[in-house]
């Protein structure tokens, strides 16, 4: 593929714009924009897009033109620029399209920083914007209580009750009300607080307990907590079913990954379970998730996101 990206780039070089039709010369701006993204240089392709912005205003090229534009403020990390290039586009939008952009324009809203989200709401003259950015706004906000995210949301929906947002709410405001009437009332920590894992189990256990005190601190609805050590026990899964009997209706753990081993062979399981490492078994089992904390997941993610930022080149610092 990259291949045909380099042949169409040597036939446009080969083409004089200067005797290009205004359609011809939208149409090659917007395949030179591809180009560039398909090399995850959003730079280059918003340069592109902006130089022939006058062409480009023509109703068949304009929708073409505002995703390739909101691609390349994703890839700039100019999340508000992006949300607000979708905003815009909706109506040009057919349903299945229209659902694609309003998950992309939720992404690009949440990934805006709180400060700026509230900035731009105050100074948003347009009532569509505003709308997205306030819901945005109260999602953020209020991230650490699911209850005031609740009554704010609903507050929301009362205030904006013909706002495309409000028949299509984001997945995770959608299904707020049923997460909130089934969170867990107890919680039970599984984790390895002795031997060679215990520096690792500590610290998951320290910050978990942190995040328990300050919510009840706060005065917010908080679970009960039970923690187990999973350092010296020779039956794991024994220890995992007396957790489970005993009332618990979330369970973090295991870390260790022979652990997650063991719960993933033996078949469905009755609580739901976090498991905070993965298993190297390719084996589906209900209730069981699995959530990597490895060094080699943060390298693979941080190289990813470096590459759609456009980085090319890396250096790696390590103790000799």
């Amino acid at each position: 593929q990259q291949q045909r990206f380099n042949e169409a780039e040597t036939i446009l070089e080969g083409i004089s714009q200067q005797n290009l039709s205004n359609q011809a010369r939208a149409t090659y701006a917007i395949v030179q924009a591809e180009i560039s993204l398909a090399r995850f240089d959003g730079k280059t392709a918003l340069s592109n897009l902006n130089q022939h912005s006058r062409v480009l205003r023509q109703k068949h090229h304009q929708l073409r033109s505002s995703l390739l534009r909101a691609r390349s403020f994703d890839l700039l990390e100019r999340h508000l620029d992006s949300a607000r290039e979708r905003i815009n586009l909706a109506p040009l939008l057919t349903t299945h399209k229209a659902k694609e952009n309003r998950t992309s324009l939720w992404k690009a809203l949440i990934k805006t920083p709180t400060e700026q989200l509230q900035q731009a709401t105050k100074a948003s003259r347009n009532s569509n914007e505003q709308g997205w950015l306030s819901l945005a706004l109260l999602t953020q906000t209020n991230s650490n209580n699911l209850d005031q995210q609740f009554s704010a949301l609903q507050r929301w929906l009362q205030r904006w009750p013909t706002h495309p947002a409000t028949l299509n709410l984001p997945q995770e405001l959608a299904l707020l009300e049923r997460i909130i009437s089934e969170r867990p009332n107890n919680i039970v920590l599984m984790l390895p607080l002795q031997g060679k894992n215990s520096v690792a189990g500590k610290a998951i256990r320290n910050g978990f307990m942190a995040a328990y005190y300050e919510a009840k601190a706060a005065g917010d609805q908080t679970p009960k907590i039970r923690i187990i050590d999973t350092s010296n026990n020779t039956n794991f899964r024994a220890l995992y079913n007396k957790a489970s009997l005993q009332g618990a209706d979330f369970i973090i753990g295991p870390l260790e990954k022979q652990h997650v081993q063991t719960l993933q062979n033996s078949g469905p399981l009755t609580t739901p379970t976090l498991a905070l490492n993965y298993s190297s078994q390719d084996i589906s089992t209900k209730q069981l998730y699995q959530f990597g904390l490895s060094a080699e997941d943060q390298a693979r993610q941080t190289a990813e996101k470096a590459w759609l930022s456009g980085h090319k080149n890396s250096l790696v610092l390590t103790p000799s």
